[in-house]
């Protein structure tokens, strides 16, 4: 998709990819993967979901971002396992991603399904790493299950498993297609919007309130997604190829006025923070 970034955008990419070179630099001198790892996480990418968790920590909270910037270092390294593995022979095969040579491609398949392995612990080692006078143990520890839940096998690598037992694409049903996608994708938003309110000490109902914003906003992105890759043969679910393309654009809208409604409730006098990125995404489906 198209990425005009703003200046507030671009601001927090190179904060937070200053922090990950930071918490990373220890594996240069320890790690014969730090090479491929260094490629996997900075190859490109807008560092959404990320910049997300930092506009809603803000939007919460005026505390230094310290807490904050680590766990959306980790979750942005999850976010990078999961494409590192998405990319591999087994699973989507690709030899690019953003104009650059895949993991895999340049360091050979196993070493790819190494750098995803060591990808998706090190995420969990950056938020067990948050010290006690940062956070307390208790908001880490929901962080860590926050993460497990969304990135794993309740979310994210769930939805990838129910898509590789599709046999056929064009016989996937509307049912099936969100069940995938709700977990594929919109759990890990979920998950973007939800550290972010713990990271800020908010209580279990502006949590859950964040958690339906994302769930929201991370359905819109897919059809957002779906709807740039409709002309590509290789897609195993495309909304835009397995059903009506007008319902899907309605569907599209709906989500993501229900993400701007729930966020203008939650945080009505802060949601300016918001607001580049979701007409950014609304822009997206013309």
């Amino acid at each position: 998709m198209s990425n005009p970034f703003t200046h507030d955008w671009l601001q927090k990419k190179t904060t937070l990819e200053n922090h990950l070179t930071g918490l990373l630099s220890f594996l240069q001198s320890t790690s014969v993967l730090y090479a491929p790892i260094e490629h996997s996480i900075f190859a490109g990418g807008k560092r959404l979901r990320a910049i997300l968790l930092l506009d809603t920590f803000e939007a919460l909270s005026r505390q230094p971002l310290r807490a904050a910037l680590d766990a959306a270092c980790a979750l942005e390294v999850l976010h990078c396992f999961s494409l590192v593995h998405d990319d591999l022979p087994c699973m989507d095969n690709d030899e690019y991603r953003r104009g650059k040579k895949t993991t895999h491609t340049l360091y050979g398949e196993d070493i790819g399904l190494l750098t995803g392995d060591a990808l998706f612990a090190i995420a969990f080692q950056i938020l067990s790493s948050i010290p006690e006078n940062v956070l307390p143990p208790s908001a880490t520890l929901h962080l860590i299950r926050i993460l497990c839940e969304k990135g794993g096998i309740q979310g994210m690598i769930e939805g990838q498993a129910l898509e590789c037992y599709q046999e056929s694409a064009f016989e996937i049903d509307q049912k099936t297609f969100f069940s995938i996608i709700h977990r594929k994708t919109s759990a890990l938003f979920s998950a973007a919007f939800m550290m972010g309110s713990v990271c800020a000490l908010q209580p279990p109902q502006i949590i859950a309130s964040f958690e339906k914003i994302g769930f929201h906003f991370g359905n819109a992105f897919q059809l957002a997604d779906d709807f740039h890759d409709q002309d590509n043969p290789t897609e195993k679910t495309n909304a835009f190829q397995l059903f009506d393309p007008d319902s899907m654009i309605q569907f599209f809208s709906s989500e993501l006025d229900q993400a701007e409604a729930l966020l203008l409730e939650a945080v009505p006098h802060t949601a300016q923070t918001f607001l580049e990125i979701f007409q950014w995404l609304r822009n997206q489906i013309a």
